[in-house]
């Protein structure tokens, strides 16, 4: 019986592993409007340009999106204050981190020249903008090509283009309810392994 109990349990605690470890990988969300990144737990702005053809009201965009970084950051307010709810109902928009840019063509394989990448996100060729300061000269901020996927820094009043992302996952499955549902299955196995001894 004990060990029948602890099959039981030991299964059930794999069967939570596999519920609550995910492989990482590109996942659609809001409709294909965004992507998660379930390496870092961000999700993307699916366009990678939203700035050529929204402005959010902010001056100083050029005609390709790009802007400097002090204008980037002034964009990504506005666009968390879009409509009173922020960009597709999110308030979070941020600039990445120069990891976080760095990541997606290092580990996803996302180039801007790839005919089909990853979730069909296309990086333009122009540097992307970090918010990351290139530390000894804080007039500048690292950005990130996806030409050549390097690594850079330029001076603050340079154009460059913005990706925005949001921290976590935004249609996250709430983890009390998976340990509910796990907690759940576990004792319908004990249950049923207690009606089989008694039968």
């Amino acid at each position: 019986m004990k060990s029948r109990l602890l099959s039981v349990i030991s299964v059930g605690i794999f069967l939570f592993g596999m519920l609550t470890t995910a492989n990482a990988a590109l996942v659609s969300r809001l409709g294909g409007q965004a992507v998660y990144d379930t390496d870092l737990n961000i999700t993307w702005l699916r366009n990678s340009n939203l700035a050529r053809s929204n402005t959010f009201g902010v001056a100083g965009i050029d005609y390709d999106g790009g802007m400097s970084w002090y204008t980037a950051n002034s964009w990504i307010n506005s666009m968390n204050t879009s409509g009173g709810y922020g960009h597709l109902g999110y308030s979070e928009w941020r600039l990445p981190i120069i990891s976080e840019l760095s990541h997606l063509s290092n580990d996803e394989g996302i180039y801007w020249d790839d005919p089909s990448p990853p979730m069909m996100l296309h990086p333009d060729w122009i540097d992307y903008w970090s918010n990351t300061e290139y530390t000894p000269d804080t007039n500048k901020a690292w950005t990130y090509g996806f030409d050549l996927g390097g690594l850079s820094f330029h001076d603050k009043n340079m154009s460059m283009l913005v990706w925005p992302v949001l921290s976590g996952d935004v249609s996250a499955v709430p983890v009390p309810s998976a340990v509910w549902l796990c907690g759940s299955g576990l004792l319908g196995l004990v249950g049923m392994a207690r009606r089989k001894k008694v039968a």
